[in-house]
């Protein structure tokens, strides 16, 4: 069978890419390398294609014979939203529909859209799929807009779409550099390399951390369910802890403890973030296996290898 990646060069869709493979798919990758790279696909089977999920010839002559679309392109950063608005909700939004657009045409079987806990905002207690959408970025925004599109194609088309809510996820090719770079990988890199990390806000703000393999799984357990016409699903782990703990617990594996530095707060980002995963386990068979010291041991070693080769 034939899978096509978009972003498939960046850090979740690299790590989809290997375990589609895995699974005996024929895969390419679809990505404008803005942020993804190369080398994260190195010494895999990937074809990778070079271009734009707004490339609607592209779209069309790549996804032609493809049953399964995994559609994780997208700018994911809050704070790039804020500052480029335009072309956020273009590379987005217009992306989404462009892909939903070209799998139609092609036949495709199903679409998995790559969501975002952003899309519930600061809705206190615990997120169901029922809970409502809250968006206070204007990146939460352009995945919930994707969200309505999968939903639109189902029920105006007939295309199999699926939207799977991603919470905090980490874990191998995870970028650590610049100033939209995620938590995890540049607390674990300045920790590595005794430098103190830096937390935005007190700290008490809490995230359910996901590891890209529960993630990868999930996707693929996505394709094999029967109908999913446009449901949602959180893909999280369902226990949440404080950046400041995860700080600490960075710190106790890796034997280097370091006193955070506090900057202000971003703007637009979430204060809580608490999932329920029964609608997961329910549809698709899914829950998470890693717990976030589990899956740290599993990726710490990557950042090591950033830190000795004095990428940081």
């Amino acid at each position: 069978m034939k899978a096509v990646v978009t972003g498939g060069a960046g850090f979740i869709g690299s790590n989809l890419c290997r375990a589609l493979l895995k699974e005996g798919f024929s895969v390419t990758a679809i990505d404008d390398l803005s942020t993804g790279k190369k080398d994260n696909l190195k010494a895999t089977r990937t074809r990778l294609v070079k271009g734009s999920i707004l490339d609607r010839k592209l779209l069309a002559r790549e996804f032609c014979g493809a049953q399964y679309i995994f559609h994780l392109a997208a700018i994911a950063s809050v704070k790039k939203s804020i500052d480029e608005p335009a072309l956020v909700s273009r590379v987005n939004t217009d992306g989404t529909l462009a892909v939903l657009t070209a799998a139609k045409e092609a036949g495709a079987r199903r679409v998995v859209f790559a969501s975002s806990a952003a899309v519930y905002g600061n809705l206190p207690g615990r997120k169901k799929e029922t809970s409502p959408l809250m968006p206070i970025s204007l990146y939460a925004g352009t995945k919930v807009a994707g969200e309505h599109y999968c939903r639109m194609f189902s029920n105006l088309h007939g295309l199999d779409t699926v939207s799977l809510r991603f919470f905090n996820v980490y874990g191998n090719n995870q970028n650590p550099h610049g100033e939209y770079a995620a938590a995890i990988p540049r607390f674990s890199c300045r920790i590595l390399a005794n430098k103190s990390p830096v937390i935005y806000g007190d700290g008490k703000q809490t995230r359910d951390f996901v590891h890209v393999d529960d993630v990868t799984r999930a996707c693929i357990l996505a394709t094999k369910a029967k109908q999913l016409r446009g449901e949602a699903l959180n893909i999280a782990t369902g226990i949440s802890i404080t950046v400041n703990s995860a700080v600490k617990q960075i710190s106790a594996l890796t034997g280097k403890p370091n006193k955070p530095i506090h900057a202000p707060a971003e703007k637009g980002a979430v204060i809580h973030s608490s999932a329920d995963t029964s609608k997961a386990m329910k549809l698709i068979g899914w829950k998470a296996k890693n717990s976030f010291m589990q899956g740290m041991k599993k990726t710490i070693g990557y950042y090591q290898q950033i830190v000795e080769r004095g990428l940081l």
